[in-house]
């Protein structure tokens, strides 16, 4: 394989080669702050493998050495983790820089398991509510990828871990908080946890760390950038005024973006929201039992469109669930599927792999 070359690279990592946005992240001098591109267009790979070859295989030997060890991939919720793990698992996989040993469903990964005997490969560990890994702290030295949620990452890294002893709260505070990139996806879904983030590289900036960098990029497609001066809305912390003399640096598609066939579908996409009023029959308002909502919902995907329904209770939608699947018949029956709050990890993991097998 040829690492002079990042788009050769890329391709080998993903299958395609990249969008100009991807490889000015990569390749250019300065990291940006904000990142905002259109839902589908690759922001995940962007930051991974950005970050990976800025560390291990840009020319410039000082980007390489400013580029932080660990990446901190941080989400708002935990079927976002699950995903960007076992991409990152499978891009580094198809590298020959995965440290451990991966078994694949096609590209669906199915196991990992972390193995730090080779110090030239890197780990995917992950940092969640029922699936916390602690071996990495083991290995301070080592490059490794961090995927979690903002509760698990956010608390450790104001030094009041969740799910960990007190004595080991400085531990994960000072490993997360030097020789660190954090990303910050789905912004738009974070809550105060977006805020805090700021403020936390805030507190950072500055500080005489030079050789152990701590840097933040915060991505979306949504991230309610200002048309104006100054950074957005949810970036203004009572002590940037003091601490930040200039913008954040933003990096967008551009018209060579919008060139390639591949980002203009996601760019041009259709993003609407529809609501549709309908009068049964009945003179009593229908509800969740009604034979006319079951109807509804089958003559909806009854051209094979996906149909989704939200039911505020777990045994609401039970009971749904198996209306719907007795009026569907024995062949329709197969392709309703039901997920709720209470399934059991292993249920929830075989509906997930199920979902993406069908896209």
């Amino acid at each position: 394989m040829n690492f002079d070359d990042f788009d050769e690279w890329f391709k080998q990592a993903t299958g395609h080669p990249p969008f100009p946005y991807q490889r000015k992240l990569a390749t250019s001098g300065e990291w940006p702050e904000l990142l905002e591109i259109p839902t589908g267009a690759g922001k995940t790979a962007a930051a991974v493998l950005s970050w990976l070859w800025r560390r291990r295989f840009h020319p410039d030997a000082s980007i390489r050495q400013d580029t932080p060890r660990r990446l901190v991939y941080c989400l708002p919720m935990r079927v976002l983790v699950e995903q960007t793990r076992a991409c990152a698992v499978r891009w580094l996989h198809k590298l020959g820089l995965l440290a451990g040993e991966a078994e694949f469903d096609g590209d669906r990964l199915k196991a990992y398991r972390v193995d730090w005997s080779d110090s030239a490969k890197i780990a995917v560990v992950t940092l969640m509510g029922g699936e916390v890994s602690d071996d990495w702290r083991g290995y301070p030295e080592r490059e490794v990828i961090i995927v979690g949620t903002q509760d698990m990452l956010l608390s450790r890294a104001l030094n009041r871990g969740y799910a960990m002893a007190p004595q080991q709260w400085p531990v994960d505070f000072g490993l997360l908080n030097m020789d660190t990139l954090w990303v910050m996806d789905e912004v738009q879904l974070m809550g105060p946890g977006r805020t805090t983030s700021v403020q936390l590289q805030l507190f950072w900036d500055g500080k005489p760390f030079a050789h152990l960098p701590r840097r933040t990029l915060w991505m979306s497609a949504t991230l309610g950038t200002n048309t104006g001066t100054g950074p957005p809305q949810w970036m203004r912390t009572p002590e940037m005024p003091t601490r930040r003399s200039r913008d954040p640096h933003t990096l967008r598609h551009s018209p060579e973006d919008l060139d390639r066939p591949d980002f203009q579908a996601c760019w041009s996409a259709r993003k609407q929201l529809e609501v549709h009023l309908r009068d049964f029959p009945n003179s009593t308002p229908w509800t969740w039992e009604s034979p006319e909502l079951i109807r509804e919902i089958l003559n909806q995907a009854a051209d094979g469109r996906l149909v989704i329904v939200f039911v505020n209770q777990v045994r609401r939608a039970y009971g749904l669930y198996q209306k719907i699947r007795q009026s569907a018949g024995p062949q329709g029956a197969s392709q309703v599927l039901l997920v709720h709050g209470r399934m059991r990890p292993r249920d929830r993991r075989a509906f997930e792999a199920r979902l993406q097998d069908s896209v």
